[in-house]
């Protein structure tokens, strides 16, 4: 039973608007939001990353993965986003690679409207799901094969292919095979 909060956000004028939300609710919140610039709409496009940063009440903050749908932004307000009740201040980040580009929509706010009570306790942390998710791949990426050969089309050279991580960073090493 998800709900869907459409927002519009512009990428160089202040939004005076206060989105609202409820403490404690979990996998039900999105936020869909169609990004302006200078109040014409700004397709986002699909081959971007996008994420929803959140400075919440108590200063921890979250930064939630979203998706693009119909060149709007779609993203999930977190159990963890709305674990503590207040004010939190917020923006969306797009992300391109090629040719890189990092823009970020003008601040906006939303409250968290407190609950009665809460079902269970949530302690507020900082939560990154985007880079937990990311460290995730690069680990399932590289215990699919740690080792295997290949041979150069060019020379007729094999190489022995293997990954290795040095300090939590993955690399690739080349071996000539003699």
């Amino acid at each position: 039973m998800a709900r869907t909060l459409n927002i519009t956000l512009d990428l160089y004028n202040e939004n005076r608007i206060v989105y609202k939300a409820k403490q404690g609710d979990a996998n039900s919140r999105f936020l869909l939001a169609t990004i302006t610039e200078s109040g014409v709409p700004f397709s986002v496009p699909t081959n971007n990353t996008v994420y929803l940063k959140v400075r919440k009440p108590d200063e921890t903050c979250t930064l939630t993965q979203g998706s693009i749908v119909e060149g709007k932004v779609l993203v999930e307000l977190t159990n963890q986003t709305l674990a503590v009740a207040g004010i939190a201040y917020c923006e969306i980040r797009i992300l391109q690679n090629d040719p890189i580009e990092d823009l970020k929509t003008i601040k906006f706010t939303m409250q968290f409207d407190s609950s009665v009570f809460l079902d269970e306790i949530v302690e507020s942390t900082d939560e990154f799901t985007a880079l937990t998710k990311a460290l995730a791949e690069v680990n399932e990426f590289t215990n699919i094969k740690n080792k295997f050969t290949v041979t150069d089309d060019s020379d007729g050279n094999q190489y022995e292919i293997s990954f290795k991580t040095t300090n939590g960073v993955p690399s690739l090493v080349a071996i000539l095979i003699e």
